[in-house]
């Protein structure tokens, strides 16, 4: 996880009850139903969304017959520099699971294209609207606020826009873990799908944890109130790498807290240096980048790191001794983009599963290390890459590995105490969809679905 400070609530462009629901299976009925309806649905706590009000009522009530089911949906994304955040552009949200509902009950469901295009074969008439899951099945995540209720926006049909301050973030959470996702399938050489991977995340809320941190198969985010991570794809994908690290067992981390510089437990910089080279090299990129409210608090690049302070060892210590994350965040960049990737990938990835899933010879501190990763990549790799382990990690680094790996053969992060945050006002009412999931379903502001002035960017 990485270590930061809380961010503020801007303030709502809408007004809805927040209720809260329980219920998240798979097993469900026909129609969706209300699990606690807000002040604004009528009927009382279990009215069905069919018998609410006026202010509930979809954009086909009063107009002629729906013909035609296809649409659009893009989000605001904010875009991460050197400089901070950037000013919102509109993004086009892809794989997300899309259903229409017609007179409050859902008939069809599909899902987005690339471009964040959706069709359906129905052509109904009645109240037609179209509810956005922040969720999707291959790879299988979904984004939910901190009780768990996966976010569904309701937006007309045709082109809707779902803007920042109507939590928009979870949208570009579930398109950066996709991405991710889809990586990290490519460079495990993975043939079946990963585990489920949930998100809990509150625009104006921090997590109970204080941070963003993993546990297990679920990531909790930071949404403020003035520290924010729902558009810090470096962020994210670090603790997507932590999510990794639970499917593949190839970390360990001993109590206490992480990024203590250059005075970190191997194992703990280890567990946390990781994840920070795997977020660079899912996205493409050498720089790791992490806002705290309008500003870059932490902007460091990977490929230029200087061999100086933190970032490099004690040459004259042993193996065992305290070393920086970043330290060994820049060693494994350094070493997956020395060649080309389809010769590179494979060789930092196969220590993970061929050498550190087994417990056999450890070198280095007890537990699983830079050092036993480094011992795997020798040995699997015919002794690939000496010359420049040699190079970049005992000279340029310092860190004094011995290059003298057995080959033959070479454990999970403590649940911290958690404080639960004070709540914020969420919007939108939790209802049960026709799936049986338990869903916060946000209506967005009508007037905003139909002003996405600048072309959705580029992906």
């Amino acid at each position: 996880m990485q270590l930061k400070q809380l961010c503020s609530l801007a303030p709502l462009v809408f007004v809805f009850a927040a209720c809260t629901g329980d219920t998240e299976g798979d097993a469900g009925g026909v129609d969706a139903s209300v699990v606690e309806a807000g002040a604004r649905d009528a009927g009382g706590a279990d009215a069905d969304p069919r018998d609410a009000g006026p202010e509930d009522a979809g954009p086909g009530d009063a107009g002629p017959p729906v013909v035609g089911t296809a649409g659009t949906i893009t989000y605001d994304r904010r875009p991460v520099s050197g400089a901070g955040l950037g000013a919102a552009i509109s993004d086009p949200v892809e794989g997300a699971l899309v259903a229409l509902v017609v007179d409050g009950a859902e008939v069809a469901r599909t899902n987005t294209d690339a471009g964040g295009e959706y069709a359906f074969d129905e052509e109904p008439t009645g109240a037609v609207e179209v509810r956005v899951l922040a969720a999707s099945e291959d790879p299988p995540v979904s984004v939910g606020d901190l009780s768990g209720n996966t976010y569904a926006f309701v937006v007309p049909l045709g082109a809707a826009h779902v803007p920042e301050a109507e939590f928009a973030g979870a949208l570009a959470q579930l398109d950066t873990l996709r991405d991710g996702l889809r990586f990290a399938q490519t460079a495990f050489e993975r043939t079946e799908r990963f585990p489920p991977l949930g998100v809990r995340w509150e625009r104006g809320r921090s997590t109970p944890g204080g941070t963003s941190y993993a546990t297990g198969d679920v990531l909790w985010i930071l949404g403020g109130p003035t520290d924010t991570d729902e558009y810090d794809v470096s962020v994210i994908l670090h603790e997507l790498g932590h999510y990794l690290q639970w499917v593949y067992p190839f970390s360990d981390s001993p109590p206490g807290p992480p990024h203590a510089g250059a005075d970190t437990d191997p194992r703990l910089a280890w567990n946390e240096g990781w994840p920070s080279f795997f977020a660079a090299v899912a996205l493409g990129q050498s720089s790791y980048r992490d806002t705290v409210g309008s500003r870059t608090a932490i902007d460091l690049d990977l490929a230029t790191l200087p061999f100086s302070g933190e970032y490099v060892g004690q040459s004259g210590g042993t193996m065992r001794q305290t070393l920086s994350e970043w330290l060994i965040a820049a060693s494994l960049y350094h070493l997956y983009t020395s060649g080309d990737e389809a010769t590179q990938r494979p060789r930092s990835f196969a220590p993970l599963t061929g050498w550190l899933g087994d417990r056999g010879n450890d070198r280095g501190v007890a537990e699983r290390d830079f050092v036993d990763f480094l011992d795997g990549y020798l040995c699997l790799n015919a002794d690939a890459d000496r010359d420049r382990i040699a190079q970049h990690v005992v000279m340029d680094r310092s860190f004094p590995y011995d290059l003298s790996p057995p080959c033959p053969k070479p454990g999970r992060a403590p649940v911290a105490s958690f404080r639960e945050p004070p709540p914020v006002a969420l919007p939108g009412r939790v209802i049960v969809d026709a799936t049986g999931r338990s869903l916060r379903e946000i209506r967005v502001s009508e007037s905003r679905t139909r002003s996405a002035s600048a072309p959705p960017a580029a992906r």
